[in-house]
C-alpha cells in the first residue's frame, strides 16, 4: 500500500510539473502576444498620426492653393479691368488724335494760299490805300499766306518772283499775310512795299491772327 501511494505521488508530481511547465509555456506565449499586440498598437497609432499629419498636410496646401488661385483671380482680374480701361483711353486718344490730325489736315488744305478776285471781301483789311497809286496801276493779283509761326516758313509766289523767308516764332501761330501784284504806270508805292526785282514791288499788308 505504501509503495502504491509512493508510486502514485510521483506520478502526480510529474503531471503537475508537466501542467506548470505547460502554464509557464502559455505564459511565455500570452506575453509574446501581449507584447506584439502593444507593438502593434504603438504602430498602428504612429501610422495613424502620420496620415493624420499628412492629411493636414493636404488640407493646408489645398487652402494655401486655394488662395493662391484667389489671389491670381483678383490679379488677373484687375489687369483684365486695367487692360480694358487702357484699350478704352488708347481708342478715346486714337478718337482725339484722329480729330486733330483731321483739324490740322484741313487747315493746312486751306493754309497755303487764299486767292480773291475781289477787293471787297478778303482783302479790304489788307490792301493798302489805292489814293498812292497812278491811275494806270492795276492790281495784278491778290494771295494771302498763312504763317504757322511755331516754325520757319517760307512764301513763295513765283509767278511774280516773290519770295519770302520768315524765322521760327517770328510771327505768332496761323499769322494771315496778304501779298498783291502791281502792274503798270510809274507810281510811288505804299510805305511798307518791299521791292523784289528791277521791275516788281510787292506790298505786305496788315496781318489778322485767327
Amino acid at each position: 500500500m505504501g509503495y502504491c501511494t509512493f508510486k502514485y505521488n510521483e506520478k502526480l508530481k510529474v503531471k503537475d510539473a508537466e501542467i506548470l511547465e505547460e502554464k509557464t509555456q502559455v505564459e511565455e506565449k500570452k506575453q509574446i502576444i501581449t507584447e506584439d499586440y502593444e507593438k502593434l498598437k504603438l504602430k498602428v497609432a504612429d501610422m495613424e498620426e502620420q496620415y493624420l499629419k499628412e492629411k493636414q498636410i493636404i488640407i493646408d496646401d489645398n487652402q494655401n492653393l486655394k488662395t493662391h488661385i484667389y489671389e491670381k483671380d483678383k490679379v488677373i482680374a484687375k489687369l483684365t479691368s486695367n487692360e480694358k480701361q487702357i484699350i478704352t483711353d488708347l481708342k478715346e486718344k486714337e478718337l482725339f488724335i484722329a480729330k486733330l490730325v483731321k483739324e490740322r489736315q484741313e487747315r493746312v488744305l486751306k493754309q497755303p494760299i487764299k486767292e480773291t478776285s475781289s477787293i471787297g471781301l478778303q482783302f479790304n483789311y489788307l490792301i493798302p490805300s489805292m489814293d498812292s497809286l497812278d491811275s494806270s496801276v492795276i492790281i495784278a493779283g491778290q494771295k494771302l499766306f498763312i504763317l504757322q509761326g511755331d516754325r520757319s516758313d517760307s512764301l513763295q509766289w513765283e509767278k511774280y518772283g516773290f519770295r519770302l523767308e520768315c524765322p521760327q516764332r517770328a510771327v505768332s501761330k496761323d499769322t494771315e499775310v496778304a501779298v498783291t501784284a502791281l502792274a503798270g504806270g510809274n507810281f510811288k508805292v505804299p510805305k511798307g512795299t518791299i521791292k523784289t526785282t528791277g521791275n516788281r514791288a510787292t506790298t505786305l499788308c496788315g496781318s489778322k491772327e485767327d
